[in-house]
Order: structure tokens, then C-alpha cells, then sequence
């Protein structure tokens, strides 16, 4: 008789837990409606102290913090909804992607207009709201790139979110391009170049990668694999106007080429006239490899062109007393003595 008494009470006990968690879950769905949603979290938190493992009590009040812009704990109580009903699993996977979509759109377009402290705050949330996804830690990272300027720390806080992006897909060709590029900029030259090997192991065609390789390898004084990787990316692409500049100095520079680096700084030239530096450096070659001729023609018409470019003279007057010609020279060298008198 005992035993079906104690039966009875536990039943008893169970009805009346349900009744709290359906009175309070259902007040609780009148205040969402009503967009309460302060009133609504109190409910449907009551429903769980009735009930902890009531999975649509979890989901509303995911639910109404999500209306709170509360995520964290959106996030907790759709865990618990998913761990405890797989009922709501699609509701809530659709919740979580049109935030995230949200948010990520609303980041990129305040990036686009600069506003980087803004795009941050909401790729942080897009974060928070799904962090499986990559993408929104790429662009914090970007973010913080782009803030550095008011603050040297972000520099290693955008090491940090690439890092982690990095952690979620290490096959995508993107992420280890923006990784190797902060590492670089960093100066951990190993670790970036591994990274543009890895992507270059899946995209041998990557100019980026090629060219990224090309001057890690210079500074670290691998000269003959810089201009090999300098060639490379130039058989895919002959119309970089940088690449060549770059090969042209580890030539001239490094390796003592004077030829190759001739035909590179010419090529520069070509592809952009306006690029000082590279005609600068075509015509030291030019001077340093004894075609003086060529190199009076081409300063000549560089001091005519940029008289205020105070290195032309100087290259002029070394070119023209090669040739012997004094008179010439000691000219050129006047204009290079008034030029620097003006800076």
C-alpha cells in the first residue's frame, strides 16, 4: 500500500512540474509576443527552475535573448535546446546563419567605407554567433590591420584572428594567403613562407605566393631561388611591373648580373615609364656595365623630363666624365649641386 502511495506522490510531483513549465513557458510566449522579451526570459527562466531539461523552454529563451542581442546567452540555452531535442536544431541552425549573414554583410560594408572599429565590432559578433566559421575571423583580422596606426597592438591581435581562421581551414587558399602576408609583415619569414608554399601546393599558378617567395628568399639571402621564383611568377604574368623591378635587384645586386639585370629594370621601364626607381636603376646599370652611350641617351632625357629628380644629374655627370667628356660633365654636376642646394 505504501509503494502505490509513493507512486501516486511522485506522479502528483511530475504533473505538478509540468504544470509549472507549460504555465510559465506559455506567459512567457505571450510576453514574446507582446515583445517583452524582459518579462519573457523571467518566464521561461521560471519554466527551468521547474524543469531544467525542458528543451523548448531552452529554445524560447534562446529565443528572447536573442531579441536582447544577448548571444552569449542565445548561445547557451540554444546549446542546451540541441543537446536536449534535436526538434529545434534546424530552427535554430537558420537563426544562427541569417545573423551571422547579418552581421558579416553590415562588417564588410562599414570596411569598404573604412570604418574599421565599426566592421570589428560586428565581425566579432558574427564570431560569437557562429565561431565554426572562418570568414568572420579573416576580416576582424583585417580590421585590426587597418587599425594599427592608432594602436601597435592591434598588429598582434590581427595575428590572432588569422591565426585562428587559419585553425578552421588550413586548405583554404585565401586564409594561408592573408596569414602568410601578416606573417610576413611581421617578420616571422619561415612561417610565412610556409604558408605560401601550402597554397601554392594547391594553386602552383598563385603570382602572390610566387612573388612573396621571391623576396622571403632574398632576405634570407637564398638569391638564386628569389630569382627563380621571380621568373616564375613572371612566365605567368610577363607584365608585373614590381616583379621585374625585384629581379632586377637581386641581379644587379645580389648575384652581380649585369645583363639579366639590364633586360629586368628595361622591362620595368617599359611596363611603367613613371616608376623613377626603376629607370634610376636601369641607368646605374647601364653606367656600372660601361654602355655609356645608352646611359647619356636615357638620362638625358630624364633630366629633361624630372630636372627636380637631383640623382639624374648626379648619374649624368658620372656617365658624361666616363666619356670623357669634362665639360659636359662638370655642367651636369652644376645642376646636380643646385638641385640638392633646393631641398
Amino acid at each position: 500500500m505504501r509503494k502505490i502511495w509513493l507512486i501516486l506522490v511522485v506522479i502528483a510531483a511530475l504533473f505538478l512540474v509540468a504544470g509549472c513549465t507549460n504555465k510559465y513557458a506559455t506567459s512567457g510566449k505571450i510576453a514574446m509576443k507582446s515583445k517583452n522579451y524582459e518579462k519573457a526570459i523571467h518566464d521561461f527562466n521560471l519554466a527551468l527552475e521547474a524543469d531544467s531539461t525542458n528543451p523548448e523552454a531552452h529554445y524560447l529563451l534562446g529565443d528572447a535573448y536573442k531579441n536582447k542581442s544577448d548571444y552569449d546567452a542565445m548561445n547557451k540555452h540554444y546549446d542546451a535546446a540541441s543537446r536536449l531535442s534535436p526538434k529545434y536544431n534546424d530552427d535554430i541552425k537558420n537563426v544562427r546563419d541569417s545573423l551571422w549573414g547579418a552581421f558579416w554583410t553590415s562588417g564588410t560594408e562599414k570596411a569598404k567605407q573604412q570604418k574599421f572599429p565599426e566592421a570589428l565590432a560586428d565581425f566579432q559578433v558574427a564570431i560569437k554567433v557562429l565561431p565554426t566559421r572562418y570568414e568572420a575571423y579573416t576580416n576582424a583580422g583585417y580590421a585590426f590591420q587597418n587599425m594599427v596606426a592608432t594602436d601597435s597592438t592591434y598588429l598582434d591581435s590581427a595575428y590572432t584572428y588569422y591565426q585562428r581562421a587559419l585553425d578552421l581551414d588550413r586548405t583554404n587558399v585565401n586564409v594561408l594567403l592573408n596569414f602568410g602576408y601578416l606573417a610576413y609583415n611581421l617578420g616571422k619569414l619561415q612561417q610565412a613562407d610556409s604558408m605560401f608554399i601550402a597554397v601554392l601546393e594547391r594553386d602552383p599558378q598563385n603570382i602572390d605566393a610566387l612573388t612573396r617567395r621571391g623576396e622571403i628568399a632574398d632576405q634570407l639571402e637564398r638569391y638564386e631561388e628569389a630569382a627563380t621564383f621571380y621568373n616564375k611568377a613572371l612566365e605567368i604574368d610577363p607584365s608585373l611591373n614590381n616583379v621585374w623591378f625585384n629581379l632586377g635587384v637581386v641581379y644587379f645586386q645580389r648575384l652581380k648580373k649585369l645583363e639579366d639585370a639590364e633586360l629586368a629594370f628595361s622591362r620595368a621601364v617599359d611596363l611603367l615609364p613613371s616608376d623613377l626607381n626603376a629607370q634610376i636603376n636601369l641607368n646605374v646599370v647601364l653606367i656600372t656595365n660601361g654602355k655609356l652611350d645608352d646611359a647619356v641617351s636615357r638620362l638625358t632625357t630624364f633630366t629633361t623630363a624630372y630636372p627636380d629628380e637631383c640623382v639624374g644629374w648626379d648619374l649624368l655627370s658620372q656617365a658624361l666624365i666616363r666619356k670623357g667628356l669634362k665639360k659636359e660633365a662638370l655642367e651636369a654636376d652644376k645642376k646636380y649641386k643646385d638641385c640638392s642646394a633646393k631641398r
